[in-house]
């Protein structure tokens, strides 16, 4: 989970302050426990915005300044001491962690696994429409073949409403074709009041050919 506050007045005035695990007991969904997580504090990254559990490791990634990373923890305990990449090895030393790759990327996107191979999706950040992929033969990279999947629309003519955070749905591939979500917002908050369709999730199909074509770019 992620710890905002209201830092200054205004829509645009909350304030990242820290990763946080939470567990649930379940059926029930009763609070177990709560613990800070401190690496987001000790490097301004917001860790938790994508997770990836491979057979040793979960690698929970995270932005700072549009640039993704990647922690990794052993899979018997989130809690136990992270490694950090340095972009060429893992450190224990979040000093040293360096960027995935060189690409601006939306607050949140996916990394899943598609035979031998492992996805990248991502939304541009600074509002772009575009949506990307990535291939890599490791969680972490590195990351070949970018495609442009597709430029997410906008159903309403009004030139506040802005799209952002694509993610995938792999669980729901269906006829070859990964399940794509992106949010719709508005820089103006009142037209939410106006129409409040425009909130509402919207998803679209893409052959799964697409990421892995070398044509395009």
């Amino acid at each position: 989970m992620s710890k905002f506050h209201q830092a200054n007045e205004g829509m645009w005035g909350f304030e990242f302050l820290e990763s946080v695990l939470i567990e649930y007991s379940l059926p029930e969904l009763n609070e177990v426990s709560k613990t800070e997580i401190p690496y987001s504090i000790q490097s301004g990254i917001h860790f938790g915005h994508a997770l990836f559990q491979g057979e040793d490791f979960i690698y929970i990634y995270g932005l700072r300044d549009q640039k993704p990373y990647v922690a990794r923890a052993k899979t018997t305990n989130l809690l136990n001491d992270w490694e950090f990449y340095t972009g060429t090895s893992w450190d224990a030393d979040i000093s040293k962690i360096q960027p995935m790759l060189d690409l601006n990327g939306s607050e949140q996107f996916s990394v899943f696994k598609f035979k031998n191979n492992y996805i990248f999706l991502t939304q541009l950040g600074s509002f772009s429409k575009k949506v990307c992929s990535l291939i890599g033969k490791t969680p972490y990279g590195p990351w070949i073949n970018r495609q442009v999947l597709f430029e997410t629309p906008i159903n309403y003519n009004n030139e506040d409403l802005f799209t952002y955070n694509a993610l995938a749905h792999p669980q729901f591939t269906n006829s070859d074709c990964l399940l794509v979500s992106y949010n719709t917002n508005s820089f103006n908050l009142e037209d939410h009041f106006k129409n409040a369709g425009i909130y509402k999730p919207r998803f679209v199909r893409v052959p799964i050919e697409l990421l892995f074509d070398k044509k395009r770019h």
